[in-house]
């Protein structure tokens, strides 16, 4: 056998066990695979132990593996995942048929070399014609004032430019960087490359995700960002937190009307004031889901803005489902007052700002604006789900607004929002909601540490009666039961921190409590 395959299993912690995985890892990660084969367990137990699980079938073996690895391939992900090649050759054979378990990989490079690049390549080689998504970290760096030259940016390489232009195709690309500014080198460079229009990787991508963490050169924004978008249907761009309301004000988003045209899905992710975001959303005609992250500030309207902008609707004709991240309840009328959304069937609104729930002191002036957005012009609703995440409200506040807005909605989830006993007593007794409400179904979602006796004995009894007649019905889920769906918000800050990590344990399975800012991407 030979000494260094042999080493292979005490080689992983260096090669990924590293919250990174730089070029020279990948070879390292490449090396091994190919080295498997020489590899032969001499312990007994562990034969024993294997023997079951080499008599399944491939594909078989393949799904488990692709359970015990997740939904994306982060470094602890590519640590699991060589782990299981190198317990045997079936393994390794079931993991490299397996084509999804190579559809996506994160890479955190010092600078995108070609040598990460072909790495890049090797591993989505093994992932046959399954839609393919890749995550590109780089370190945080001074600010990228080298003009459009390339080779001063971690991102913005000669390397990068030629992988974004004459690489294997990808569905879905993500790019996290510090400066506006290596974005703008990045695809000034790939105009240099020779390459024939529409056969670029860049032209081809179905989906794409800017976060930038650090710095948007708001006074001089650069068109060649925007104008050198692909054709998208599903975009994610996340800026910095403005510092103050004055420096957001020069600030500019020029999509052309094209581009926004072309939407389905958009994460919007900044702090901007509404004046800058509205005309952005007016252009989305097909947009189904629209998640905007505001960042805990008041989606104020510029007071400089032009008067018919006060009065002026904003039409989403094809929007489905509104997300709103870390909001304001100051402020959602200023937003929600302002769009016609005839189609839209489920809104989702959490207000977790870095961990903490909002309290709710009573001035939450909602009531007419969710009722515009509930119900349609003949009285009927439309709105199939509401949920309402991470506020503290009193039973008396609460009461009001299921009376008001939330009783027009046929799902009510109540998402870490504390109820009492008498709130429930109340719903589920009274004739008026009975009869005028078409409110049919509470989801509560709680932690255990939430919940008294008297509250657990109540819903205990009220299971049992569940289906009998009684309404509305009323379910519960346990924050941290395992089976729990992940709750989709973010607490999205903008780390000033160098050492600052990206919590990707989750990546692409919805919204995490993060440094970086990671809202939900249906496609990935």
């Amino acid at each position: 056998m030979d000494p260094q395959a042999s080493r292979g299993p005490f080689l992983l912690p260096r090669v990924v066990g590293s919250p990174s995985v730089p070029a020279s890892d990948l070879d390292v990660e490449n090396d091994l695979l190919k080295g498997l084969d020489g590899i032969h367990l001499e312990q007994p137990h562990v034969k024993t132990n294997t023997r079951t699980s080499q008599s399944l079938p491939p594909e078989i073996l393949g799904q488990i593996f692709s359970f015990a690895t997740g939904l994306s391939m982060t470094a602890r992900s590519v640590a699991h995942l060589i782990d299981l090649c190198l317990v045997c050759q079936a393994w390794r054979a079931a993991a490299l048929v397996t084509h999804q378990l190579w559809s996506s990989l994160e890479v955190r490079p010092a600078s995108f070399t070609q040598g990460v690049a072909e790495g890049i390549e090797r591993w989505f080689s093994r992932a046959g014609t399954m839609s393919k998504s890749l995550a590109i970290f780089t370190p945080q760096h001074t600010y990228c004032y080298d003009g459009y030259e390339l080779g001063g940016c971690p991102l913005a390489t000669l390397a990068m430019a030629r992988f974004l232009t004459e690489g294997p195709k990808l569905d879905h690309l993500s790019m996290y960087s510090s400066s506006s500014e290596c974005l703008r080198s990045l695809v000034l460079g790939m105009k240099e490359i020779d390459c024939e229009e529409g056969s670029r990787l860049w032209d081809r991508l179905r989906s794409l995700r800017f976060v930038v963490f650090r710095e948007w050169e708001t006074f001089e924004p650069s068109n060649a960002i925007f104008l050198a978008l692909p054709q998208l249907s599903s975009f994610h761009l996340h800026l910095p937190a403005s510092r103050n309301r004055t420096h957001s004000r020069g600030a500019k988003l020029p999509f052309t009307k094209a581009f926004l045209a072309n939407l389905t899905n958009i994460v919007l992710g900044c702090n901007w004031d509404g004046t800058k975001i509205l005309p952005v959303l007016a252009c989305c005609i097909n947009v189904e889901s629209l998640t905007l992250h505001h960042k805990s500030t008041p989606f104020a309207i510029n007071p400089l803005a032009p008067p018919e902008f006060e009065q002026r609707l904003f039409v989403l004709p094809k929007l489905k489902t509104l997300r709103l991240r870390q909001a304001n309840p100051d402020s959602l009328d200023d937003l929600l007052s302002r769009l016609q959304t005839p189609c839209l069937s489920e809104v989702d609104i959490s207000f977790a700002a870095f961990g903490f729930r909002w309290q709710f002191d009573g001035d939450f002036y909602v009531t007419n604006a969710f009722r515009s957005l509930f119900l349609t012009a003949d009285g009927q609703t439309k709105l199939q789900r509401l949920r309402i995440h991470s506020l503290n409200i009193t039973e008396q506040h609460l009461f009001s607004l299921v009376q008001t807005s939330f009783g027009f909605a046929e799902l009510l989830v109540l998402d870490e929002v504390p109820v009492t006993r008498t709130f429930l007593d109340w719903l589920t007794l009274s004739p008026r909601l009975n009869r005028e409400y078409l409110l049919k179904s509470i989801e509560l979602r709680i932690r255990r540490c939430d919940v008294d006796m008297d509250l657990e004995q109540f819903l205990d009894a009220y299971a049992k009666y569940a289906g009998r007649g009684m309404f509305p019905k009323i379910t519960r889920v346990y924050a941290n039961d395992e089976e729990n769906e992940p709750h989709h918000e973010d607490d999205d800050s903008d780390s000033d921190s160098s050492e600052s990590t990206f919590d990707s344990d989750e990546f692409n399975n919805g919204v995490r409590e993060t440094i970086y800012h990671t809202l939900e991407h249906t496609d990935l």
